[in-house]
């Protein structure tokens, strides 16, 4: 029985082995048949998305499937349903066709890219399967069509480039000249290199086209439209309300000018210039005190370690009410020498220069001279003119870009309201070249404080030149006209220097003249006789302004611009940075332009210079300006409103770098007009009258009929006096 079983085993096998060949056959027939037919059903979809008609029979199943690739297939209502609603006829989808008969990236191919892209089926309708061909073929075939099976990869690249043209023409031609890298399969398909940085770029539609205020933080850019369009120098503030500084930076406004523009009356905008002058009491206080001289506490014996004066000289101050012969015997007891004496009103007294003996030292003298109580003593100071300029050149015509401050401040409208006519200027500095063609007719009167002869000088011919040139080039006030001070000497010295004994002359001198402005483009130590007479000189209604400084940032404030009767300026770039050895600190009032300025020399020559001197200039042309507008405004008012109209250089407002900011000479102008209007119809206002109240009605009935009382008489003040209600 053994080996019958084994033979039934065998055969039972078979029989299975044969029965499972068999059902396999069948089904495969019956998957065929049904792949055949899905085949046949998606020729029918096809053909009715483009509009043809579907050929039945045996044929058609036949035909080898081929659909028209040359257009993209448009969406339908019958299509979709027929692909992707199983509630319509032959209820098939997309994994239903795959498995009757196509393989996966075929079904795909033609189904997701072809009909409705990427968007239904994909990721993007219109990408680089429709531009670059894989949307109608899979991978491998978009491959071979294109590459391996017509061109291989030189031969492509010899078609499309090397044939026509060279290897940076084929980039101008498929790459950054038409539609970039995007036309073969690129990152964009209208990418910066197709229309450049020009239209669809950064510079047009990216950060400079809708700005930083429309999309970001700017509106129009330096690309689209230019610095000198739309940026800082051509609206500044007053148009856009941001300004620019160095690189492009926005700088919000907080100038009192603004804020006075949006005051509805008179009275609320004298509030406002009333908090402007707080402000700058306030930065003044943070100033080092000093006492001014015969106060308690004053002395003038030199600082530690200050050099800064002539070692053998000094100065000596007396009351009106002190005689020759008692200062006489004052110095001879003291062993010194008096080399001269002049009459200083704004000293309050007479001023003597004394020589010192052999041996003895400066500040010894000073304080055997205040123990003899007769007057106040002092070093005679020494000051310097430190200016970099560059060498002479030919002069430039008129608006050249080397003289980027008459478009920066924007002379040319400007001096169609001002051009500073008639305002005497004094010039206190090195000897100026009056026959300079920029300056002829400007020069009406000099002065040698030196006492020699020298020859000019390219710093005092300059500093005229930036306030009053009129003829190649513009200064800031042509109309003024210059009273020249020859104070700092040359001839035995590399750098101009004066002392305080010259500088005192000179501006005695100046003030006499009528002078109305003194520019002071120098700086140096503190001086107790500068002190009175700044003081002096500014009650008598003189303008004083004077330069930081160029020894650095690290240096601390300087006179006569730390002193708090006079107009303290710095130095900026034609792109509003900060001139970087320039003097900082909490006196700084205004910026002007002061770096490569264009400037007369002598010899009928040009030069650029740069410095704090030069800007100075630039605030004293500003201040003709002013004073030829409203003649009778005094020095307070001048500075108020020069501080007040600066365009902001910090976001914070007001700092120890840029003082308020840059000077704006159009805005001033309009300031000084808007106080000196409010101040007369504050001026002119009737008081209300008082309500009347029950005592006043009981008084009123009281009195006796035929009494009447006078009311007081009003008068309205001059232009002169108008302002600001003063501070408490």
């Amino acid at each position: 029985m053994q080996p019958g079983r084994h033979t039934f085993s065998r055969r039972s096998v078979r029989i299975g082995a044969i029965a499972v060949v068999i059902l396999g056959a069948l089904a495969l027939g019956h998957e065929r048949a049904r792949a055949q037919l899905g085949l046949d059903t998606l020729r029918q979809v096809v053909d009715k998305a483009k509009g043809k008609q579907a050929v039945p029979g045996r044929d058609v199943l036949r035909r080898k499937a081929a659909p028209n690739l040359k257009r993209p297939l448009q969406k339908n209502p019958a299509v979709r349903d027929s692909v992707g609603n199983p509630t319509v006829r032959g209820k098939r989808g997309v994994e239903r066709f795959t498995k009757d008969g196509l393989t996966k990236h075929r079904a795909k191919d033609l189904i997701g890219r072809d009909k409705f892209g990427k968007d239904r089926f994909g990721k993007d309708r219109n990408t680089a399967d429709k531009l670059g061909g894989k949307g109608r073929l899979s991978k491998d075939q978009f491959k071979d069509k294109l590459g391996r099976e017509k061109l291989s990869k030189d031969q492509l690249k010899d078609k499309l480039g090397r044939e026509k043209a060279s290897k940076d023409q084929l980039k101008d031609k498929l790459g950054k000249g038409k539609l970039g890298q995007d036309k073969l399969g690129g990152k964009d398909r209208l990418a910066r290199d197709k229309l450049g940085k020009d239209k669809l770029g950064k510079d047009k539609l990216g950060k400079d086209k809708l700005g930083k205020n429309g999309v970001g933080k700017g509106q129009p850019g330096r690309d689209k439209l230019g610095r000198d369009q739309s940026a800082k120098d051509k609206l500044g503030k007053n148009k856009a309300g941001l300004a620019k500084i160095g690189k492009g930076k926005a700088i919000p406004d907080r100038r009192a000018v603004t804020r006075i523009g949006r005051a509805k009356n008179p009275v609320e905008r004298s509030k406002i210039r009333v908090g402007h002058r707080r402000e700058i009491i306030t930065a003044r206080l943070r100033l080092p005190p000093r006492p001014f001289p015969g106060a308690a506490g004053f002395t003038g014996v030199p600082p530690a370690g200050e050099t800064r004066f002539v070692s053998t000289e000094m100065v000596f101050r007396v009351g009106p009410n002190v005689s020759r012969q008692t200062v006489d015997a004052t110095a001879s007891r003291l062993g010194l020498t008096v080399v001269g004496a002049q009459a200083s009103s704004i000293t309050g007294g007479t001023l003597y220069h004394f020589r010192l003996p052999p041996g003895r030292q400066v500040s010894q003298v000073v304080r055997s001279l205040e123990s003899e109580r007769v007057g106040i003593a002092s070093p005679n100071y020494v000051y310097r003119i430190t200016q970099d300029t560059a060498s002479d050149t030919q002069g430039p015509p008129t608006g050249s870009p080397e003289q980027y401050t008459v478009e920066k401040l924007n002379l040319n409208e400007v001096h169609k309201v001002a051009t500073g006519r008639e305002v005497l200027v004094a010039v206190i500095d090195s000897k100026i070249d009056g026959k300079h063609p920029d300056l002829a007719g400007a020069i009406v009167d000099e002065y040698d404080a030196v006492g020699r002869t020298e020859q000019a000088h390219s710093h005092g011919t300059g500093m005229s030149g930036a306030i009053a040139s009129h003829r190649k080039l513009l200064g800031i006030a042509p109309g003024a006209r210059i009273l020249a001070v020859h104070a700092f000497s040359t001839t035995t010295r590399q750098t101009p220097e004066a002392t305080t004994r010259q500088i005192i002359a000179g501006i005695e001198w100046a003030i006499n003249k009528g002078a109305r402005i003194i520019n002071m483009s120098f700086a140096g130590p503190y001086d107790p006789m500068l002190q009175l007479a700044m003081r002096n000189a500014a009650a008598k209604g003189v303008i004083l302004v004077a330069a930081s400084g160029n020894v650095g940032p690290k240096s601390p404030p300087l006179y006569p611009a730390a002193d708090p009767h006079v107009i303290a300026v710095t130095a900026t770039d034609e792109s509003d940075s900060l001139f970087a050895q320039a003097v900082r600190g909490p006196h700084l009032a205004v910026a002007a332009p002061g770096v490569d300025v264009m400037v007369p020399a002598p010899a009928e020559s040009y030069q650029l210079t740069t410095g704090t001197s030069v800007a100075a200039a630039h605030v004293s042309g500003v201040a003709a300006l002013l004073l030829e507008r409203h003649p009778a405004v005094d020095a307070r008012t001048v500075l108020e409103v020069l501080t007040s109209t600066a365009r902001n250089l910090n976001p914070k407002g007001r700092d120890d770098q840029y003082g308020w900011g840059l000077i704006d000479p159009a805005a001033a102008l309009q300031e000084l007009d808007s106080r000196i209007e409010d101040g007369r119809v504050i001026a002119t206002r009737k008081p209300a009258a008082p309500k009347a109240t029950g005592t006043s009605a009981a008084a009123k009935s009281a009195a006796p009929k035929g009494s009447k009382t006078a009311a007081p008489k009003t008068t309205a003040p001059s232009p002169a006096s108008v302002g600001p209600p003063p501070s408490r």
